[in-house]
């Protein structure tokens, strides 16, 4: 499975992509396993913090 990850206004941890692939990895199961065998399945992860002109 192919896993792009998009981050807004901070930086991708480790620690942080790697609870994301556990999490993420976790719905295999409900996937076509010969899918997954085969990297077909294309998963877009997209995570981010609210810019400081939301803050006001």
């Amino acid at each position: 499975m192919n896993l792009n990850i998009k981050t807004t206004n901070f930086d991708l941890t480790p620690d942080i992509k790697e609870y994301l692939e556990k999490k993420v990895g976790s719905i295999e199961k409900f996937l076509n396993k010969k899918d997954v065998e085969l990297n077909s399945v294309e998963t877009q992860i997209e995570i981010g913090r609210p810019s400081q002109h939301h803050q006001k």
